[in-house]
C-alpha cells in the first residue's frame, strides 16, 4: 500500500516538472519546478493523504495530471491557434481515473 503511495509522488514530481517545462521560460524551467515542488510538498492536505496512504493521493495526481493536460491543450489553442487533441484526451483519461480513484470524486 505504501509503495504505491511512493509511486504516486514520482508522478506527482513529474507532472510539475511538466509544468515547469512547459509554461516556465526555458532558461528558469529548473527554478519554477522546485519552488512549486516545495509549495506543492508542503501543503497540509498533501502531508495528510501521504502520511495515512489515502485513496485521495491518487485522485490528488489524477487531477493534477487532467490540470496538465487541460492547461497544455488551451495554453498552445490560445498562443498559436493550433489543436493538440493528444493534450485534451490525456487531460480528460486522466480526470477519468481521478474519478475512479475514489467513489465520491464526482
Amino acid at each position: 500500500l505504501r509503495a504505491m503511495v511512493g509511486l504516486l509522488l514520482l508522478v506527482d514530481i513529474a507532472i510539475l516538472w511538466g509544468f515547469a517545462r512547459r509554461f516556465a521560460p526555458p532558461d528558469t524551467a529548473r527554478r519554477y519546478f522546485l519552488v512549486t515542488l516545495v509549495v506543492f510538498l508542503s501543503t497540509p492536505i498533501f502531508i495528510g493523504v501521504t502520511a495515512l496512504a489515502l485513496p485521495d493521493h491518487a485522485l490528488l495526481t489524477g487531477l493534477l495530471g487532467a490540470t496538465l493536460g487541460f492547461a497544455s491543450f488551451l495554453d498552445r489553442w490560445q498562443t498559436r491557434g493550433e489543436t493538440r487533441w493528444r493534450d485534451l484526451f490525456a487531460g480528460a483519461v486522466a480526470l477519468g481515473l481521478a474519478g475512479l480513484a475514489k467513489y465520491n470524486a464526482a
